[in-house]
């Protein structure tokens, strides 16, 4: 027996099987639907604006174009490199609560600024881009050696939230300062070996009780390294006085909402500790106005005792 289509048996059949199957499959899209119509979806409440960095300092000289190019310093970047002023300090131990001083924090900034200025200086002959990267190589180096290893680079950039790739803007500027004074104020990059004999022999450096062969290029590198810093400093003293500086201060803490007063007999309720601002670094100077530590303070003027006066009643 011939076998005929489903259709052909039932045509009534084969209509309404179609029909439930288009409704079942119809059906739950058409609810999707509606519900999403009936209960838009909700929108997620914005974050909070969080600080990632600010200016802290603002200068202008000649050297940089003027008024109409200031420079600015951030705040990250600043304190990194007080961090390193303050590994260089012989007498100053940092730790994690005081990582650097005052003092520290004025050395980086005027660094900072002096090489600015060296960077905008013009270089004859114009330095190629192979002698940049050299110089970038040089300088990161001298880091890592003065820290103690890749390792401690890194703590020390996350400790200010800097990644790897920030460390670029510092190098660059340390290398065009290093070629500008090596090329049009004097050579010294490139100290000779009976120079570096000399100032092994004569020098207290960290490398005095190795063999000179041994230590010959990592004393090369802290030779080149303090004469630069010698050469960035001076240079800093001849052109202080045509710099001029705006420093940001720190945010004032809020001020504690006033509260209504309370009940007799309930306890007073505890005050909310103000917003405190980033703290600055510990100050290695004692405050303005503050007395000397050898010089007692004025006895108090003695009471005087007038019969003319009315002596207050009590409250």
């Amino acid at each position: 027996m011939r076998k005929l289509p489903l259709a052909r048996l039932c045509p009534a059949a084969w209509a309404c099987g179609l029909s439930a199957v288009t409704f079942l499959h119809a059906g739950p899209s058409r609810a999707a639907d509606a519900a999403a119509t009936a209960a838009p979806a909700a929108t997620p409440a914005p974050a909070a604006p969080r600080a990632i960095d600010r200016v802290v300092a603002r200068f202008t000289a000649p050297e940089t174009g003027g008024v109409a190019s200031p420079r600015f310093i951030f705040e990250r970047e600043l304190a990194f490199e007080a961090r390193l002023e303050a590994l260089t300090d012989s007498g100053f131990t940092p730790s994690a609560a005081t990582p650097y001083l005052d003092r520290h924090v004025r050395s980086a900034l005027e660094r900072h600024m002096a090489e600015t200025l060296l960077q905008s200086l013009e270089i004859t002959p114009e330095p190629s881009g192979t002698d940049l990267q050299l110089r970038m190589r040089s300088a990161r180096l001298a880091l890592v050696e003065q820290l103690g290893g890749e390792t401690a680079l890194r703590d020390l950039l996350s400790a200010e939230g800097l990644a790897p790739d920030e460390l670029g803007p510092l190098l660059v500027r340390r290398a065009r300062a290093s070629l500008y004074l090596d090329r049009m104020v004097a050579t010294m990059l490139t100290p000779s070996d009976t120079e570096l004999r000399i100032v092994h022999r004569t020098t207290r450096t960290p490398f005095s009780a190795q063999p000179y062969e041994v230590v010959a290029p990592l004393l090369a590198r802290w030779y080149v390294a303090q004469r630069l810093n010698a050469a960035v400093r001076a240079f800093y003293e001849g052109a202080r006085s045509r710099i001029k500086v705006s420093l940001a201060t720190l945010p004032a803490p809020a001020p504690a909402p006033r509260e209504a007063a309370p009940s007799e007999g309930a306890p007073p309720a505890p005050s909310p500790a103000p917003r405190v601002p980033r703290p600055a670094p510990a100050s290695d100077t004692p405050p303005a106005g503050s007395r000397a530590p050898d010089k007692p303070a004025p006895p108090a003027p003695a009471p005087t005792d007038s019969s003319d006066e009315t002596p207050a009643a009590p409250p």
